[in-house]
């Protein structure tokens, strides 16, 4: 099989996003392929190499991922029922990456590995940015601080970029704001969050806040959805290297080079998928 390598673009920042971002959202023509390629692998290596994932709970985990980042990327095609499902399946198979048998799909031996973790390539600084957004949004719920829209985003990438620096983030490219700011988009589509008008009483003006209107149980339930497809949940199907749970993001100090801040992280505990369930 062949793959055409598209070039990620760069980091963008709130102040200025980066032009290259829309172009290759118009260039990503392994999208589907590359949802598909992470919602198999999510299940781990027993379903995923060797007993095989069935067809209907493949299509649930694909569907919910595609739904997630669907503001990311462009595409001809849509993943919205099981026949394009199949149809991408059947593309994947005659490329030799993919086996199917008895309603079951898993990865074809010796030729699927390079195409698959290829692909999944592709999509996992995407779910890391989302899977950042959503535990951020775990932190604001708890402490009910007033952000504006901005003043989250610009948090967030903060945030991001700490978890890169301590390499608890493998990509570079999680970084970027404008993952940021469709994940956010996203989110409010999703009835987790929107966005409040206020009088300021300091200088009795009006400015807009983000309100979380998601349960604590509800974000927790869509982190940990997130957090299965990562690149770290396939490697260890359970036991995640990202294994850590939000409580509480303190102010950056101040906004130069070089600030301080505490973000505290307690280690989760295990978490049995039920995707794992046969």
């Amino acid at each position: 099989f062949f793959f055409l390598m598209i070039r990620r673009p760069p980091r963008s920042t709130q102040s200025r996003s980066s032009a290259a971002s829309d172009v290759y959202k118009r260039q990503h023509i392994f999208f589907l392929e590359s949802v598909l390629a992470c919602a198999l692998v999510s299940f781990g290596q027993q379903l995923a190499w060797n007993e095989g994932v069935p067809i209907d709970r493949l299509f649930d985990e694909a569907k919910f991922l595609y739904d997630l980042l669907k503001h990311e990327f462009i595409t001809r095609q849509s993943l919205q029922t099981i026949e394009d499902l199949q149809n991408i399946l059947n593309f994947m198979e005659r490329r030799g990456m993919l086996t199917q048998s008895n309603n079951k799909v898993k990865v074809a031996e010796q030729s699927g590995d390079l195409g698959i973790n290829y692909l999944c390539s592709l999509l996992w600084p995407f779910i890391d940015s989302y899977w950042v957004t959503a535990v951020f949004m775990m932190s604001l719920r708890k402490s009910q601080q007033g952000l504006t829209k901005a003043k989250m985003l610009e948090q967030v990438q903060w945030f991001a970029d700490t978890l890169y620096e301590e390499k608890v983030l493998v990509h570079f490219e999680s970084c970027s704001m404008d993952t940021f700011k469709n994940a956010y988009e996203q989110f409010k589509e999703m009835n987790l969050l929107k966005t409040d008008t206020i009088v300021n009483p300091k200088t009795n003006t009006t400015e807009s806040v983000v309100r979380i209107l998601a349960k604590e149980e509800e974000l927790k339930k869509i982190e940990e959805h997130i957090s299965s497809l990562q690149k770290g949940a396939f490697a260890k199907t359970v036991n995640s290297p990202i294994d850590l749970s939000l409580i509480h993001i303190s102010e950056p100090t101040r906004l130069l080079s070089i600030s301080y801040a505490v973000f505290c992280l307690k280690k989760k505990k295990p978490f049995q998928m039920n995707k794992l369930e046969t």
